[in-house]
């Protein structure tokens, strides 16, 4: 169970054949501490940058909007948003991000539960991050506000669970240097973002090592959120390719086959 605050992302686990015979770690582990784990850097474009709305900004206020779990259970969709405050004014810029929890959190046991009680997990979690972008006027307006009740009956995942579909809003510039007359003009697209599952083996040896090899190019060998609190989830940051854009479009969903 995952739920978020102004301070974090938390997870609580729970166990249980049924409903009523379910048991709930006592405890809550901070999934991302969003005060410290500096995510909303990403959404900042180096000054000089064409055409970009967010450049030589700060990133502040970095939290989560929506959440989904894949039907499976074992991947959680994360929709991060941070405001990016620049020398005229301050822009929303959001991110697709996917938690694949420890592969101990995934195990039906109460017995595995109390082994590990000071989060000493054989593997830990990682944590891909997509593209920051602006959503759909669509989205944020008829989708986003009533997140819950959307996913009820739409899914931002594909069947297999290793990507996912969204709209973005892009403004595009007119002027002389872009070919155009001047003035510019919005587009909206959907774009499809690629979250392959990962897992990581925590080694005697101090280091990181993925399961089934690296499927990703210059992936990292460190972890992040390692702190002397048993409570905080340490987990890897994987890179994810860029996204594919299919078409024109302000809203999109998958098929459930």
């Amino acid at each position: 169970m995952c739920w978020s605050d102004d301070g974090g992302l938390w997870a609580r686990r729970c166990v249980g054949d049924t409903e009523r015979n379910a048991g709930c770690s006592p405890s809550a582990f901070a999934v991302l501490n969003l005060q410290t784990v500096g995510f909303g850097a990403g959404a900042v474009d180096p000054v000089g940058t064409p055409n970009s709305d967010v450049a030589g900004g700060t990133s502040v206020l970095l939290h989560v909007a929506a959440m989904q779990w894949s039907a499976s259970g074992r991947r959680l969709l994360i929709l991060l948003v941070t405001h990016v405050a620049t020398v005229s004014h301050i822009v929303p810029k959001y991110a697709w991000a996917v938690w694949d929890p420890a592969g101990e959190w995934l195990v039906d046991s109460q017995s595995q539960e109390n082994e590990n009680e000071n989060n000493a997990f054989a593997t830990i979690g990682a944590v891909s991050i997509g593209r920051w972008h602006t959503p759909s006027t669509a989205f944020v307006n008829d989708c986003l506000s009533i997140f819950e009740q959307y996913t009820q009956a739409n899914t931002m995942w594909n069947p297999t669970e290793t990507k996912v579909a969204y709209p973005v809003r892009r403004e595009i510039a007119g002027g002389h240097e872009n070919g155009g007359a001047g003035g510019g003009f919005v587009t909206e697209e959907i774009e499809i973002q690629w979250f392959p599952e990962t897992r990581v083996w925590r080694e005697t040896t101090g280091g990181e090592g993925f399961p089934n090899g690296d499927p990703h190019e210059g992936a990292p060998t460190t972890t992040q959120q390692q702190t002397d609190d048993p409570r905080a989830l340490a987990f890897v940051e994987v890179p994810t390719e860029p996204p594919i854009v299919v078409c024109e479009g302000s809203f999109c969903a998958w098929s459930p086959r």
